[in-house]
């Protein structure tokens, strides 16, 4: 009786994970199973408001989090040993494996797990990674951006999901992820591509390269990942080694910027979030240097690749 017992208890929460979401929605319970981590200590979060800094050609956001400060930074040439001679990714053990198991939101096909970031700057902040390990200094495949769209256009409010890719992409884990986190309201924060609008495939103003594509409202996973594909050719990125980029994906548009660098001294490392202009920081003194700065746009640039 109690191996029957149990495995009906497996079953059961195999269909909740599944994203059935028949009584109750993922971002409803998400929502509440965050403050329960929250409030127990697992998740770090403190709620930090948006501090706005004026540029152009589009405005900066910055949030001061001290879960930053307690977050794990990689070194690139721990990066790089993730090689091995022969070109093939070295396994490591899964970074996500000491999160309690209320971490988990949902399994996103047989490939991916839908889990709670524990060092938060917003509410909520999702990680979707890999089971398996594949590196992050390789560009997403086929079935990574078809679970990030699926986790997505489940979402009933809008979520963006980024990309931290290649060497200096500006990432902090070596196995292979994406991040969702809501999608500010256009009156806190504009993102340039709904400013400017995406004509020929670039924004129009913006001063580092990138390239953008407006999505229809139905895609499929295998045209979502040609526009992947082809936003990495016309910038480049799948002409170099280290491939490095950044993806913002939302339901109307995908966008691809190419990194020079992760960080500049002082600045700390800079994510895909970043650069479109919601930036995190640890501290007060990193937002001085910004402020200081003669035009704050002119470090964004330095981090990303000129025309």
């Amino acid at each position: 009786m109690a191996t029957d017992l149990t495995c009906s208890c497996k079953n059961s929460m195999y269909d909740y994970f599944k994203g059935t979401d028949t009584m109750d929605n993922l971002e409803s319970r998400s929502l509440r199973q965050f403050d329960k981590l929250v409030q127990s200590g697992d998740i770090i979060f403190k709620d930090a408001l948006p501090i706005h800094l004026p540029a152009q050609p589009f405005n900066l956001q910055f949030r001061i989090a001290s879960s930053l400060t307690k977050k794990p930074q990689i070194d690139i040439k721990e990066a790089k040993e993730q090689e091995k001679p022969n070109g093939q990714p070295q396994a490591k053990p899964s970074p996500f494996a000491r999160d309690p198991p209320e971490f988990v939101l949902d399994r996103v096909g047989p490939k991916h797990t839908l889990r709670f970031n524990k060092f938060c700057v917003v509410r909520p902040q999702f990680v979707l990674h890999t089971n398996e390990f594949e590196p992050q200094i390789d560009p997403l495949s086929a079935a990574d951006l078809s679970a990030a769209w699926n986790v997505l256009s489940r979402l009933e409010t809008p979520y963006i999901v980024i990309y931290n890719g290649g060497m200096q992409g500006g990432w902090s884990l070596p196995h292979r992820h994406v991040q969702l986190l809501p999608r500010p309201p256009k009156e806190e924060h504009d993102l340039y591509p709904d400013i400017y609008g995406i004509q020929d495939g670039i924004i129009p103003n913006i001063p580092f390269k990138h390239a953008a594509r407006i999505l229809p409202s139905s895609i499929s996973d295998d045209e979502l990942f040609s526009v992947y594909n082809e936003l990495l050719a016309a910038t480049g990125v799948d002409e170099t080694i280290e491939y490095s980029h950044n993806l913002v994906l939302v339901r109307d548009w995908m966008l691809v910027i190419p990194r020079s660098c992760a960080s500049q001294e002082g600045v700390k490392v800079v994510n895909a979030a970043s650069m479109v202009g919601m930036i995190w920081i640890p501290s007060e003194d990193i937002l001085n240097i910004w402020r200081q700065a003669s035009n704050p746009m002119d470090i964004l640039t330095s981090l990303g690749k000129p025309w």
